[in-house]
């Protein structure tokens, strides 16, 4: 049975005055995928993400997320869609659980216990009643998954989400994301420069240098070729050109 396609990229083009940006980008990703758009720093990855998620419009091109289009129907593209891009925003001065009420609110939610479950999901639910001013930069990812998680999203949007972690930050970010892709049958889209993380989490990769996406690959079928991801991804740099 063929999956469905979850995300359609299609001439994606989004050109800054400095030239920088990204270029006639296609891509296909599929619902149950765990993508990464893998990428070094100014490769253009956020800007695709910001489009995607209506933050920034595209010069050209379009996205279809579950077969609507951003451009033309942009409410019932968005409607599936949870996200994290650049920082998760929380209001300091309330707790954990009160940051994803004002969540809840915005989405109409009505089922109360559905923050205690994504609180346990993240890990973070012992410190739901503690102010958000008072925690590290991974309980803060934790929770800004819980908000984007709350309204069962099909598709969730994160990127560079293993920034500034320290190593057991970043273990437990991995294995909250296949933990979440098992449990909650959610899609990822994520973006990283972050090569081993990205092989240990991710089951298919696209690579993007200078604004153009260079391949598409799944993720065994690339260590069946190559000792590890970032000889790959090295491969690809040097076939491509020097960053």
């Amino acid at each position: 049975m063929e999956r469905q396609k979850a995300i359609e990229i299609r001439g994606l083009t989004k050109v800054y005055k400095n030239q920088r940006g990204i270029r006639d980008i296609d891509l296909d990703v599929y619902e149950g995928d765990i993508f990464a758009l893998l990428g070094p720093n100014g490769a253009g990855k956020t800007t695709a993400m910001k489009i995607m998620t209506g933050m920034m419009a595209p010069d050209a091109g379009d996205i279809r997320i579950f077969g609507h289009s951003i451009r033309t129907d942009f409410e019932k593209a968005l409607a599936p869609v949870g996200c994290i891009v650049e920082t998760a925003s929380h209001y300091n001065y309330l707790t954990a659980a009160d940051n994803l009420r004002v969540v809840a609110r915005f989405y109409g939610l009505q089922d109360p216990a559905r923050i205690d479950q994504v609180l346990e999901i993240t890990g973070i639910r012992k410190y739901k009643n503690e102010k958000v001013s008072a925690f590290s930069l991974g309980m803060k990812q934790r929770l800004g998954i819980a908000a984007a998680i709350l309204p069962h999203p099909r598709l969730l949007v994160l990127d560079e989400p293993l920034n500034g972690l320290d190593v057991e930050g970043m273990v437990e970010m991995r294995n909250l994301i296949k933990g979440l892709a098992a449990s909650e049958n959610t899609t990822f889209f994520i973006s990283s420069h972050l090569v081993h993380d990205v092989e240990r989490t991710c089951d298919r990769i696209g690579v993007l240098l200078d604004g153009r996406m260079v391949g598409v690959s799944n993720t065994a079928d690339i260590l069946r070729d190559h000792a590890t991801l970032e000889s790959f991804f090295m491969s690809e740099v040097d076939r491509h050109g020097k960053l």
